[in-house]
């Protein structure tokens, strides 16, 4: 919450490329080849179909596929090119094709025979990483109104509290000011889950919105400045038919427009990021320089969240063929498990 730890916009080891993803009709010409293919067929109604042809990191070399996952929701295939390992995520759990055959753990674990995540360096041109953030920026122009719309991810209970934030904001990438507003949740080891909207105006603390939102509800927040220069804040429960407007007085750099799923901060400290899967946002719009514009066609470039060794924590998709939409998938922390088939872990053979 919020504040961009260490963006820079460094270039890092990230397969996102600025394209649309396919259409319907699209994807009825994909087809899954090679490895994937193989971990495809073993679990079919795990994969789900394919959403687009398998694509390269033209920096490693790893392969990347986007599919519908079990559930609809969005899944991922993915090859290791140094490793000759295949996964695949729908955010909440991962499949490993390795020497063991095929194994499924969470995505808050890791098989001691897995190797260690190489670090986050030379990536693809217009990629971005961060501690903290995952989704889109827009950095060129001038922005005073940013759209969006999502539904509040609902959660995987963890070990401890954990926590994600979703939001829209205006400014923050390359200054020190941000009006951001948004939706957060937290999940306890029980698995209760507790979900907020809020408004946040750096550096002040987030300000939690009297609106009542729950995890499963469609969420649309637009942030748009005023003649008087004044922020008009508005915030709807598109589930409930419920909402919030509030107007602030904020001076901003309007230096850059975010769509961001983030890991918040309480504390002072970065919470465990909870497993919510995978988050789609639509409806993704700003105004740049006057002109109304898609992500797509204000510029915007993906952010990677990354981990202390480098792992992937969350990664964003490609844009939709809409230019205004993508999804963002939970990725894989390193924590050591056993290597062989236990209660919760599965073995194919």
């Amino acid at each position: 919450m919020k504040h961009l730890w260490a963006l820079g916009l460094s270039l890092i080891v990230s397969w996102m490329v600025t394209v649309g993803l396919p259409t319907l009709a699209e994807a009825a010409n994909c087809q899954f080849t090679g490895g994937f293919r193989t971990l495809h067929d073993l679990i079919p109604n795990i994969v789900g179909n394919c959403l687009d042809n398998e694509r390269y990191n033209g920096q490693t070399g790893d392969g990347y596929q986007d599919t519908t996952g079990p559930t609809g929701k969005g899944g991922l295939l993915y090859w290791q090119k140094a490793d000759n390992l295949t996964y695949f995520t729908d955010g909440y759990h991962t499949w490993v094709l390795g020497p063991y055959g095929l194994q499924e753990r969470l995505n808050t674990q890791r098989f001691p025979w897995e190797p260690l995540p190489r670090p986050a360096t030379g990536a693809a041109p217009g990629a971005g990483q961060s501690r903290n953030w995952a989704g889109y920026v827009a950095t060129s122009g001038t922005f005073t109104a940013v759209m969006g719309t999502w539904t509040v991810p609902e959660p995987t209970a963890g070990p401890t509290i954990s926590g994600e934030a979703t939001w829209v904001g205006i400014g923050g990438v390359s200054s020190s000011d941000l009006i951001q507003a948004g939706t957060d949740e937290f999940v306890v080891p029980s698995g209760q889950v507790e979900a907020n909207a809020w408004i946040e105006t750096l550096p002040l603390p987030a300000q939690i919105v009297p609106l009542t939102v729950s995890p499963g509800d469609s969420v649309s927040i637009s942030i748009t400045q005023q003649a008087d220069g004044s922020w008009l804040v508005q915030l709807t429960d598109n589930t409930t038919g419920q909402g919030n407007q509030q107007t602030i007085v904020y001076n901003s750099s309007l230096s850059s427009a975010e769509w961001i799923a983030e890991d918040p901060v309480r504390g002072r400290r970065l919470l465990p990021l909870e497993n919510f899967g995978t988050v789609q946002l639509t409806n993704g719009t700003t105004l740049v320089n006057g002109t109304h514009a898609t992500i797509a066609q204000a510029g915007g470039t993906p952010v990677t969240m990354l981990g202390p060794l480098g792992e992937i924590l969350a990664v964003p998709s490609a844009l939709g063929s809409d230019g205004a939409s993508f999804t963002v998938t939970r990725g894989a922390p390193v924590v050591s498990v056993p290597p062989l088939p236990l209660p919760g872990f599965v073995l194919v053979p």
